[in-house]
C-alpha cells in the first residue's frame, strides 16, 4: 500500500512537472499516446514564442534602477548593491539562456526525450518489476518537488520595490517574478528527473547482474545468460550516451543556477546580518526568519542535487564491481567469459562525471567547497561593511 501510494505521488509529480514546463514555455512538446513518442506541438510552439517575447520585453522594462531599488539599504551598502546587480543580471542571463537553448536545440531536445522513452519502453520493459522496487527514485522525486514548493513559498521580494506602480501593475509584476523563478526551478527539476532516470536504469541493471551472479549462474543452463550479458552491455553503452547528452544540454543552466543561488544566499545572509545588528530597524522579525528560511531551503536543495548526481555516478561504478563476481566461477563458457570481459572493459573505460562546462564536478567535495566559498564571501562582506562604518 505504501509503495503504491509513493509511486502514485511520483507519477503525479512527473506529470505536473511536464505540464508546468509547457505552461512556463520551457518545453513545446506533447506526448502522442498513439505513436508512443514525444512530438513537437505547433500550438505550444506558438505559445512558447509569444511568452518568450513578452518575457524579454518585461525584463527590459523592469530592469533594476535606482528608483526601483530599496535605496535605504543599497545606497549605504555599495558592495551589496554590486552583488545584487551581478546576481540579477546572472539570473536574467540564465533565463535568456534557457529560452535560447530550448529554441535553438529543440530538435535535439526532442530527440533526447524520445531516446529516453525508447530506452524505457524497449530495454527495460522486461524489468518492470525491478523498476517498481527502486524506492530511491520515487523518494528523490518527491523530495525535489517538496523543496521546489518550499522555495516558492519562501520567496519574498526583499530588494525590489514596486510601490511606485498601481496595484494592478504590482500584482502583474509579482506574478511575473514568480513566473521567472519557476522557469529556473522547473528547468533544474527537469535536469534532476533526467539524472534520476539514469540512476534508476543503472540501479535496475545492477540488480539484474546481482541476480545473475547469485542465482542463475548456480543453476544449470547458462545459454540465456550469454545473450543477457550482451544485452546489458548494450544498454550500458546507450546509457552512457544518454548521460553525455543530458550533461551537454543542461550543464550551462546548472552552472549558472549554482552561481545565482550562491549569490542569493550571500545576499540573504548579509541582509540578516544587517537586521541582527539593528541597522535596518524598519524590517520586522518575520524578515529575519524568512531570510534564514530561504537560505536553508536553498542549501538543502543544492545539497540534494549534489547527492543525486553523486549517487548516479556511484551506482554506475558498482556495475564493474558486480562483474568481478563472475570470476568466482571457474568453469564459465568461453563466450560468456568473453562477454563479461567486454562489459567490464566498457565500464572501466567510461567513468561517469558530472562536469559542468569543464569547470566543476557535481559531487560532495565540490558542494562543500561552494558552501565554504559562500561563507567566506559573507565574512568578507561583513568585514568590508565594518571597515566602511
Amino acid at each position: 500500500m505504501r509503495a503504491r501510494l509513493r509511486r502514485r505521488f511520483t507519477d503525479l509529480i512527473l506529470r505536473a512537472t511536464i505540464r508546468s514546463a509547457n505552461v512556463l514555455a520551457i518545453l513545446p512538446f506533447r506526448y502522442n499516446k498513439t505513436k508512443r513518442r514525444v512530438e513537437s506541438s505547433k500550438l505550444l510552439l506558438k505559445y512558447t514564442i509569444s511568452i518568450n517575447v513578452i518575457i524579454l520585453f518585461l525584463l527590459i522594462w523592469t530592469r533594476p534602477t535606482k528608483d526601483r531599488l530599496n535605496v535605504e539599504i543599497l545606497q549605504r551598502k555599495p558592495i551589496v548593491a554590486l552583488v545584487n546587480y551581478l546576481n540579477f543580471y546572472g539570473t536574467i542571463y540564465t533565463i535568456v539562456l534557457i529560452m535560447w537553448t530550448n529554441w535553438r536545440g529543440r530538435k535535439s531536445l526532442l530527440d533526447f526525450f524520445n531516446t529516453c522513452l525508447i530506452m524505457e519502453c524497449e530495454c527495460f520493459r522486461i524489468y518492470s518489476e525491478l523498476k517498481r522496487e527502486c524506492e530511491a527514485f520515487d523518494n528523490y522525486i518527491i523530495w525535489k518537488a517538496v523543496l521546489t514548493l518550499l522555495q516558492n513559498a519562501s520567496f519574498i521580494n526583499t530588494v525590489y520595490d514596486f510601490r511606485g506602480f498601481s496595484w494592478v501593475a504590482q500584482v502583474l509584476l509579482i506574478i511575473f517574478t514568480y513566473f521567472l523563478l519557476n522557469m529556473l526551478l522547473v528547468t533544474i527539476q527537469l535536469f534532476i528527473i533526467c539524472i534520476l532516470f539514469q540512476y534508476r536504469c543503472f540501479w535496475v541493471l545492477n540488480r539484474r547482474l546481482q541476480h545473475l551472479v547469485e542465482v542463475e549462474l548456480k543453476q544449470s543452463g547458462r545459454e540465456h545468460i550469454k545473450a543477457e550479458i550482451n544485452m546489458l552491455a548494450g544498454i550500458y553503452m546507450r546509457l552512457l550516451g544518454i548521460f553525455r547528452r543530458c550533461t551537454n544540454m543542461y550543464e550551462q543552466q546548472a552552472l549558472l543556477m549554482v552561481a545565482v543561488l550562491t549569490g542569493a544566499n550571500i545576499l540573504s545572509l548579509f541582509f540578516a546580518k544587517l537586521i541582527w545588528t539593528g541597522k535596518v530597524m524598519e524590517m520586522s522579525v518575520w524578515s529575519i526568519c524568512d531570510n534564514l528560511q530561504m537560505v536553508l531551503i536553498n542549501v538543502v536543495d543544492f545539497w540534494l542535487t549534489i547527492t543525486i548526481c553523486e549517487l548516479t555516478v556511484n551506482t554506475s561504478r558498482i556495475t564493474a564491481n558486480l562483474l568481478r563476481n563472475f570470476n568466482d566461477f571457474r568453469r564459465l563458457d568461453k563466450y560468456l567469459e568473453r562477454n563479461v570481459e567486454q562489459f567490464s572493459f566498457i565500464c572501466c573505460d567510461n567513468q561517469l562525471k558530472f562536469r559542468l562546462c569543464g569547470l566543476i564536478d557535481l559531487n560532495h567535495v565540490t558542494g562543500c567547497r561552494i558552501l565554504f566559498t559562500m561563507i567566506l564571501y559573507f565574512i568578507y562582506f561583513v568585514q568590508v561593511d565594518y571597515n566602511a562604518t
